[in-house]
């Protein structure tokens, strides 16, 4: 659970803070799904021979990889932002 914009992850044995923005996650969550649905409906029209189908697949792919790189730039971004602001580097 998020209790603020930045988050205490640990990795690889140490610490840092990572920028959380709730918006650009459900983004990505969001893209990933339609990525995962537009395969399965893609598949399912080439398994019936419906190409109809087989496209729209592509196309929600599509949808699904424009809105994961979105959210992902906008995180990039954002995190620049905060760099800029505090007038420290955080490594990544």
């Amino acid at each position: 659970m998020l209790r603020n914009r930045f988050d205490l992850i640990s990795a690889a044995g140490s610490s840092w803070v990572v920028p959380i923005n709730p918006v650009a996650e459900v983004f990505v969550v969001e893209g990933l799904g339609d990525q995962l649905k537009g395969k399965v409906k893609e598949l399912k029209g080439k398994a019936t021979g419906d190409r109809k189908t087989e496209a729209e697949g592509r196309i929600q792919q599509g949808v699904g990889t424009a809105k994961h790189k979105t959210a992902r730039a906008r995180r990039k971004i954002e995190h620049k932002i905060d760099e800029a602001r505090s007038g420290t580097r955080r490594s990544a």
